[in-house]
């Protein structure tokens, strides 16, 4: 995969990958309480899934043994993972993958970029 690093509009670096496959965009976002908006976003986006009355496979998914914890997004092909200093969005499209294969990608990206867990105060 061709990597072509960017930085966001919102200041966050990033990175965008390109293979005849699939692409990804992967987004570093290093603002404060990196677990606290990862946990904030699965469940507002949790709520809006049971409010819009979609079915439950729209919902977040937990993803195990990943940084502090992890969350993909099926409707969305969006991984959300924090090492507790940032917090690492991941979107992957391949119209000739399917969904098995996407949340992979997603997933051994996150393992390129989550450095060593650093679990918040409190927690």
């Amino acid at each position: 995969m061709a990597a072509e690093p960017f930085t966001a509009p919102s200041g966050a670096a990033g990175c965008s990958f390109q293979s005849s496959e699939l692409s990804a965009v992967v987004l570093l976002d290093s603002a404060p309480q990196a677990y606290t908006r990862m946990e904030r976003e699965q469940v507002e986006f949790w709520q809006n899934v049971e409010w819009s009355h979609k079915t439950a496979r729209a919902a977040p998914r937990p993803v195990g043994h990943l940084g502090l914890g992890g969350y993909w997004f099926p409707v969305q092909n969006r991984l959300l993972t924090t090492d507790g200093v940032r917090l690492i969005t991941i979107k992957v499209r391949g119209p000739s993958t399917g969904p098995p294969e996407r949340k992979a990608t997603a997933t051994g990206l996150a393992r390129v970029y989550l450095g060593p867990p650093q679990k918040p105060a409190g927690y």
